[in-house]
């Protein structure tokens, strides 16, 4: 959530939700969220996607895009 309101400082981050999770190996998983951003009367959604070591719970990677 940080990342996003650091990326787009000028709007409220309003809604996020958990669309997949998936095992990539015994030491990556991917989640990916969409996040609802409002900037006065437009709604943006941000697709985010984070991979991390579940068993250190380390982020190796993430990345934003509208869509």
């Amino acid at each position: 959530l940080e990342l996003v309101q650091t990326a787009y400082p000028e709007v409220e981050v309003t809604d996020y939700k958990s669309v997949k999770k998936e095992e990539l190996s015994e030491s990556r998983v991917k989640e990916t969220f969409d996040f609802i951003l409002h900037l006065q009367n437009e709604e943006i959604t941000v697709r985010g996607n984070v991979v991390y070591n579940p068993q250190t719970d380390r982020v190796i990677s993430f990345d934003l895009a509208e869509v």
